[in-house]
């Protein structure tokens, strides 16, 4: 029975953790173009400076630390480019001004 509480104390402090806060509160995503065609783009944006972001130039490898957090935690980011549940592709465009991520898409179809 002690296990199952401590299981269950630590699956709260897991959920109460919120690592990305910083980042939902200073950046968003912004859809453009259409959905489900060669023009559609995710371009993230800096919601203080209302400038594009660059996921492949402006995002650290390692995620600041937030209050509460012990100092010897560490962080790290990462870009997901293959939504949950979906089997849609997506890749950054590094050839594309600001990077955003965009449908990958072979021999001219969307994959």
């Amino acid at each position: 029975m002690e296990a199952a509480t401590e299981a269950a104390k630590a699956m709260e402090e897991v959920a109460s953790f919120t690592p990305n806060l910083w980042r939902r509160k200073s950046m968003a995503p912004a859809m453009i173009g259409p959905e489900n065609t060669l023009e559609m783009r995710i371009q993230q944006t800096d919601k203080e400076q209302g400038k594009a972001v660059s996921l492949w130039h402006d995002i650290s490898l390692r995620a600041p630390s937030l209050p509460g957090m012990d100092d010897d935690v560490e962080l790290y980011n990462f870009i997901c480019e293959i939504p949950k549940w979906t089997r849609k592709k997506f890749e950054i465009a590094t050839d594309e001004a600001s990077n955003p991520i965009k449908q990958d898409s072979k021999k001219g179809q969307l994959r």
